[in-house]
């Protein structure tokens, strides 16, 4: 069974999210971090439900849709963990 989210659902939930950045929760490296880590094991523990659903939706293989679309994700947040005390810092320019 397929259920939908709310306009007003939707509206809560951004206003909550909003609060909660300007509350500054989101700013120490720390818990940056941890949400990082913790989208990593949901692609990690996902792996299976998100290749059939690729695989229904569009036809696309495990391999293809390994390398394709969850290696790179995984690649990046893995290099974010390295470089965000780098990035944080004073010294740090584009």
């Amino acid at each position: 069974m397929v259920t939908f989210t709310t306009g007003d659902e939707v509206s809560n939930t951004v206003k909550s999210l909003r609060a909660t950045f300007f509350e500054g929760v989101t700013r120490p490296l720390e818990f940056r971090k941890q949400q990082l880590k913790q989208l990593y094991r949901l692609l990690e523990d996902n792996e299976d439900a998100l290749t059939e659903a690729v695989y229904k939706d569009l036809r696309k293989g495990r391999n293809e849709f390994l390398i394709g679309e969850m290696n790179t994700p995984k690649e990046e947040i893995l290099y974010m963990l390295k470089a965000r005390h780098r990035w944080s810092s004073a010294a740090f320019t584009c």
